[in-house]
């Protein structure tokens, strides 16, 4: 039990990286797409960090999964 109540905390560096990304995403129109590598240039971030951090909270995967290529809609994150 204890080992799954640390599993679905998020930690405190994550919750902060999430508000970096939100003012990232707020100078794109909803309707453009951003790859995890454009928003970790941008942001000085790794896109593997960016991608674990998103896991984190796209509640509906099939509608909000980056599109090899083409990133993540930019409404739907």
């Amino acid at each position: 039990m204890k080992n799954l109540e640390k599993k679905d905390k998020i930690s405190k560096k994550t919750i902060q990286r999430l508000t970096i990304y939100l003012k990232c995403l707020e100078k794109f129109a909803p309707e453009d797409y951003i790859s995890s590598e454009e928003m970790g240039v941008l942001l000085g971030v790794t896109a593997a960090q960016i991608r674990k951090d998103f896991s984190n909270f796209i509640v509906d995967i099939e509608s909000c999964i980056g599109i090899r290529g083409k990133g993540y809609n930019v409404k739907c994150l």
